[in-house]
C-alpha cells in the first residue's frame, strides 16, 4: 500500500484551484472574529452595532462552507469524467481523487464551525455584558 502524505501543503494543494477562494474567506473570516474579540472584551462601542457586526460571522463561514461544497461537487465531476475516458484506471487512483475531492468541504466546514462557535460565545459574552 503507497504511503500518503498528511502534511497541511498537500491537504491544500489536494484542493487546487479552490484554495485560492476558501483561504481569502478563511481568512476574512479569522479577522471578524478577532475583531469581534477585541470589540466585545474591550470596547465601549454600542452593543447594537457590536452584535450587528458579530453576524458577518455566521456569514463568512457559511459562504465558506458553500464553496467547498461546490469545490467537492466539481472535483467529483472532473473525476467522474476522467474515469470515462480511461481506459484502465486503478481503484487505488480512483479513490485516491474521491478523497482529495473532501478537502474542500472539510476546510469549509472547519471555517464555518469555527465561525459559529466565535459567534455563540461573543454574543453570550455581549448579552452578559448587556444583563449586568
Amino acid at each position: 500500500m503507497p504511503q500518503q502524505e498528511t502534511t497541511i501543503l498537500f491537504f491544500f494543494q489536494g484542493m487546487g484551484p479552490w484554495i485560492w477562494v476558501l483561504l481569502p474567506l478563511a481568512l476574512i473570516t479569522l479577522f471578524v472574529i478577532i475583531k469581534g474579540i477585541i470589540d466585545v472584551l474591550k470596547s465601549e462601542r454600542d452593543p447594537a452595532l457590536l452584535y450587528r457586526e458579530l453576524q458577518a460571522l455566521p456569514f463568512w463561514g457559511s459562504i465558506t462552507a458553500m464553496l467547498g461544497f461546490i469545490g467537492q461537487i466539481t472535483g467529483l465531476w472532473r473525476a467522474i469524467a476522467a474515469i470515462i475516458v480511461a481506459t484502465d484506471i486503478s481503484p487505488a487512483i480512483v479513490m485516491m481523487g474521491f478523497k482529495m475531492s473532501f478537502f474542500t468541504t472539510i476546510f469549509g466546514l472547519a471555517t464555518l464551525m469555527v465561525a459559529l462557535v466565535s459567534w455563540f460565545v461573543l454574543t453570550r459574552i455581549l448579552n452578559n455584558r448587556l444583563s449586568a
